[in-house]
């Protein structure tokens, strides 16, 4: 309940309501809703939960959701306890500092586990190990910062999204802990990868496109702030940086508090300046049909909805989403300012085609500088079904065909029984242009009284000029047992789905009259040529010639023969030692079975290798194998004590 309050604030909020117009009663029923969550000291479940909900609370203005001495406490244990992570470190770092809470002291633990960090090539690593010691004030050796400016400096020509973040967060983290002697190198650095900054986030805001990370998304835009600060420069609005704020934007409605966290701060970093704030297209309709392919949007502020009324928006260019090799369709379609910052742009006048497309936006505003968002837009079809036809198979390869034309139904019944299959053909167009369509579910079904059915998909066949036609073979026996052998009059339907149609498509092609009163296949008497195949003999090579049993046993005796022979002289030139044979009867009697245990271990297993099985050997081997495990135990057990009594 908690998580789903908060989540309808910020969609509220990111909505274009400004957080200081927020009613006072809106504000109580926000706290309420947090502090749902919270336990009986004021926090929540984990440290990172705390940070998270004190950070949404900070944001939309309300800091005093937790209780202050609680996440005080919670950081001091963390940060003073056994040794934790460092994500955790991080989180109570960052409590303590805005709590400014009092007598923070490492453990020696986690002041090792920061060190570690600190000089980890791992940038997440680095990252919150740099965070950490920034909450902390803690100083930095002039020879492990050089070493980290050196590790952040030396940037690869493409960085995963993730790590890209997790540099720019550590540039702006590392200048807060630089002295003055290396504050201008770190502040060079920066600037370095400043000149670099729009390439890298261009090419990591292109890749969370086709996988969105929320975290990464939100620290790219905090990053790249942070960054600037570090090189000492203003930073503009870019393509990029509303791209980011777009998917942010998008994802306002999530219900998982560190979602929300990182929606909500990263686009609270990018409304904090005014005069950069990015416009977010909002309410987008993410299907239109075809033959009124207009599509409505609005444009919004993060937190200031006048910024979208006066802007203007220009439909660029088009993206197949569905080939990967296709080029972008230049469009140039203005859009119709509706008012109130609802816009429109009508994609059948700009010449665009049916199908899944990724449409840039170019946006100017006076408060902003120009950019372009991306969003995603289905331009559905009106289909039909074409070239339809049932072609039913009887034994003797007679055939029947029924055809009909959408949306007409069969003229005659289709006639069925157990021996027969029917294969149906059907092919979807568009139902103006007559251009051919892919659906993604294709499917012809038979349904009976009672809610009795029977369902089969059709699959792509070779085409027929420009259409794809799809086709499914029905076996008559198949039908019999879905249907429970229950003769009568049945319907065929045809239903095809797509996210590319504008509505599914579903028809009833006509009627279908099965029997199955008559003999199965099986029994049927088929041609010769559906008879018994000619047997077909193979002729095995003889096999090779061996030497005579008496010559292998003479071999096998010869082997074995050392072996006995080194047992029999043992047995007869070392007498057996029988001081710490058990005196008391059940140590006695435990001995002799196990050695009589050994004795048959060795005979199952003699047995085993001169005619048995390991089946046969098994069941023999494993109860006297156990059995004498026991009695070798009990009478250890024994002399050991019988030992103990001898001194």
């Amino acid at each position: 309940m908690r998580v789903l309050l908060v989540a309808a604030v910020l969609a509220a909020a990111l909505a274009g309501v400004a957080v200081a117009e927020l009613s006072a009663s809106q504000k109580a029923a926000y706290i309420e809703a947090v502090r749902e969550g919270v336990g009986e000291t004021g926090v929540l479940g984990s440290v990172a939960a705390s940070h998270f909900g004190q950070s949404i609370g900070t944001v939309l203005g309300q800091k005093s959701i937790l209780s202050a001495e609680g996440l005080c406490a919670q950081a001091l244990e963390k940060l003073g306890g056994p040794s934790s992570s460092l994500p955790a470190l991080h989180h109570a770092a960052a409590l303590a500092k805005s709590n400014k809470c009092t007598g923070v002291k490492l453990s020696a633990d986690n002041k090792a586990k920061l060190n570690s960090g600190l000089r980890s090539l791992v940038l997440a690593n680095l990252f919150h190990a740099l965070s950490t010691a920034s909450s902390l004030s803690e100083n930095l050796e002039a020879s492990n910062l050089e070493a980290i400016r050196q590790l952040l400096g030396a940037y690869p020509d493409k960085d995963a999204p993730s790590e890209l973040a997790f540099r720019l967060m550590s540039f702006g983290k590392l200048h807060s802990l630089a002295g003055k002697a290396q504050r201008a190198e770190v502040q060079q650095a920066a600037k370095d990868l400043l000149v670099k900054a729009p390439k890298l986030l261009a090419e990591a805001t292109s890749a969370l496109r086709e996988r969105f990370d929320v975290r990464a998304a939100s620290m790219l835009v905090q990053g790249v702030f942070a960054l600037a600060r570090a090189a000492g420069e203003s930073l503009e609005t870019s393509d990029a940086l509303a791209q980011l704020g777009q998917m942010l934007y998008e994802r306002a409605a999530s219900t998982q508090l560190s979602h929300m966290y990182y929606v909500l701060t990263g686009l609270f970093r990018l409304s904090k300046k005014k005069t950069n704030a990015p416009l977010v297209v909002s309410d987008v309709s993410s299907t239109i049909p075809a033959t009124a392919a207009k599509f409505s949007f609005s444009v919004t502020g993060v937190f200031d909805r006048t910024l979208g009324q006066s802007a203007t928006v220009t439909a660029e260019s088009a993206r197949a989403v569905d080939d990967d090799e296709a080029k972008r369709i230049s469009l140039g379609a203005q859009a119709s300012n509706l008012g109130r910052g609802q816009f429109e742009v009508d994609f059948q006048k700009a010449g665009l085609p049916a199908g899944r497309f990724e449409i840039a936006l170019k946006i100017a505003n006076g408060r902003a500088a120009p950019y372009s968002v991306y969003v995603p837009l289905i331009i559905a079809s009106e289909g039909k079904f074409a070239d339809v036809s049932l072609v039913v198979v009887k034994p003797q390869f007679q055939r029947d065909s029924y055809a009909s034309a959408f949306p007409k139904q069969l003229e005659k019944n289709v006639q069925l029984s157990t021996m027969h299959n029917v294969t149906v053909t059907a092919s979807v167009v568009d139902a103006h242009s007559g251009a051919s369509l892919v659906p993604q579910q294709l499917f012809v079904r038979f349904a009976g009284a009672g809610g009795a059915e029977s369902t089969f998909a059709l699959k792509a066949d070779a085409g027929t000029g420009r259409k794809t036609v799809y086709s499914a073979r029905v076996v008559g026996t198949v039908i019999a047992e879905d249907f429970d052998h229950v003769s009568g009059e049945y319907t065929v339907e045809l239903i095809a789905g797509d996210s590319g149609l504008f509505s599914p498509l579903r028809w009833n092609v006509g009627k279908a009259e099965f029997d199955f009163s008559e003999r199965s296949p099986e029994a049927v008497s088929f041609p010769q040529f559906w008879g018994k195949r000619k047997e077909i003999h193979h002729v095995f090579p003889a096999p090779e010639r061996r030497p005579p049993q008496f010559v292998s046993h003479v071999f096998a005796l010869a082997a074995a023969a050392p072996v006995v022979l080194a047992v029999l002289a043992a047995l007869f030139f070392v007498r057996p030692n029988m001081r710490l044979f058990p005196r008391d009867p059940m140590g006695a009697i435990a001995a002799i079975a196990f050695h009589a245990g050994l004795a048959a271990c060795i005979a199952v297993i003699l047995h085993y290798w001169v005619s048995a099985s390991l089946m046969q050997t098994m069941p023999i081997l494993m109860p006297v194998a156990g059995s004498t495990i026991v009695a070798g135990y009990i009478a250890m057990r024994s002399v050991n004590a019988q030992r103990a009594k001898l001194g």
